[in-house]
């Protein structure tokens, strides 16, 4: 295993050159921010401050991607908090945004960018003394990995999942990774499906637990501050929430934003007074969003910024982060994208436990139970194209008794998804009451490096 890390070490700082120079000649460069500062703080963590803050705390390291795994952590590293308030929560994360999201944890003390996955920067991080390390989803990071067991700590994967079209890439480094995931205390994932992905990968059966998501755990908490902002901006465009129905297509692909608009549109002919709340997946992408609405003839607003013109655009495209699961509340009928276009499906649960009926397409292979349920309970409608969006559509404001029924099923479906925060912790106390999780959790043979 040493030549394989050796190996490792030697490529990663050509390949995330590579990388870097690809994404300054993309469409996406925005997305690499302050990025001389960004490479300084992930080569020269702040361990100094981090080993004088916690003191003789117990340490407890989460490690996440971005905005939508620190959401999922925060349930799980607040009840953790709570139940061991000892501990000293250190949170990283791969984005700036998702850096952003960490910061409003207050049970984080201490926030920072994940360090380049390059033995000099994390030999230097780690030497702090980590009691439990935890992982969000798929975050397996090898010298993170390797060098955290070396010095002692426990190591954890919460809420792991490995996608149905993932699986295959992982599959073809099984070799390497079985090595990898087998310094790895406790695999706790989403579904039955992740829970064989990962064995098949080297996980071990004996550690690894199917416990649910930690994302459908939390609850709707809204600020009254971002309720008052929402109506009010719903309030200026002209959009009254008892004759103005709103239809929220939310986290939305450019491929699918066409059969979105086709849908609305078959509707808002028989109810003119139908709006559209559009909130694209990815922002760096908004031009192509603003295209394809501009092609149908619909006027439209930016949440930030001008619209195509007119007091009472039909169309509030979100250009704001943040914002999503509030609006959700303020629609009658909900689509989520990644569904028909082939991305797997985002969340789900998002808009159902908001009350209201969820569209999605058949592309759902991130949330097979989740779409499957809804459908049963009558919660949920998987659509084809935006001929049967109409069609849902006109049914559904045709019926408003009928419609209110589909919500309250979208509600009872997305209560039934969680306690995933409980069973995870459950899980984890043997890791944080033992001073050697290796005696704790029974560990696969013949997988040390």
């Amino acid at each position: 295993m040493t030549a394989w890390m050796a190996l490792y070490n030697f490529f990663y700082l050509p390949a995330l050159a590579a990388v870097l120079t690809g994404f300054f000649f993309s469409k996406r460069r925005k997305m690499l921010g302050r990025w001389r500062e960004e490479i300084f703080e992930r080569l020269f963590s702040p361990v100094e401050r981090i080993r004088q803050k916690a003191g003789n705390r117990p340490l407890v390291w989460a490690h996440a991607a971005s905005v939508g795994e620190v959401h999922a952590a925060k349930g799980l590293l607040q009840a953790l908090k709570k139940k061991h308030p000892e501990t000293f929560i250190v949170l990283s994360t791969t984005t700036q945004s998702g850096k952003e999201a960490a910061a409003k944890i207050a049970e984080a003390e201490c926030v920072l960018l994940f360090p380049l996955d390059f033995y000099p920067a994390l030999s230097r991080l780690l030497r702090l003394r980590v009691k439990l390390l935890l992982l969000v989803e798929t975050e397996l990071w090898p010298n993170l990995i390797f060098l955290a067991r070396r010095r002692g700590a426990a190591i954890a994967v919460v809420n792991g999942r490995l996608s149905e079209r993932s699986f295959p890439r992982y599959r073809r480094a099984r070799f390497f990774l079985s090595a990898l995931l087998g310094q790895i205390d406790l695999f706790c994932v989403q579904e039955p499906a992740d829970a064989e992905r990962f064995i098949a990968l080297g996980a071990g059966a004996e550690r690894t637990r199917t416990v649910g998501n930690l994302k459908y755990d939390a609850a709707p908490q809204d600020s009254q501050e971002l309720i008052d902002l929402i109506d009010k901006k719903l309030s200026r465009l002209g959009w009254s929430a008892s004759e103005d129905p709103i239809f929220l297509a939310g986290s939305t692909h450019p491929e699918e934003e066409g059969d979105v608009l086709r849908g609305y549109l078959a509707a808002q002919r028989r109810f003119p007074r139908l709006k559209l709340v559009l909130a694209p997946r990815h922002l760096d992408r908004l031009a192509e969003t603003l295209a394809h609405i501009e092609a149908c003839g619909v006027s439209w607003t930016l949440w930030d910024g001008a619209g195509s013109g007119g007091e009472s655009p039909r169309c509030l495209v979100v250009n704001r982060l943040g914002l999503l699961s509030v609006l959700y509340g303020r629609a009658r009928i909900a689509f989520v994208g990644g569904t028909l276009a082939d991305r797997g499906g985002h969340n789900l649960l998002e808009p159902a436990q908001r009350g209201i009926p969820v569209m999605f397409g058949p592309h759902t292979s991130n949330v097979p139970q989740i779409s499957r349920r809804l459908v049963e309970a009558g919660g949920g409608m998987q659509v084809t194209d935006g001929q049967e969006i109409g069609a849902r559509l006109l049914e559904a404001l045709a019926d408003p008794d009928g419609l209110a029924r589909q919500g309250a099923a979208a509600r009872r479906t997305a209560a039934s998804f969680r306690g995933a925060v409980e069973k995870t912790l459950l899980e984890l106390a043997p890791l944080l009451n033992s001073p050697r999780a290796e005696a704790t959790i029974p560990r696969t043979a013949g997988h040390a490096p």
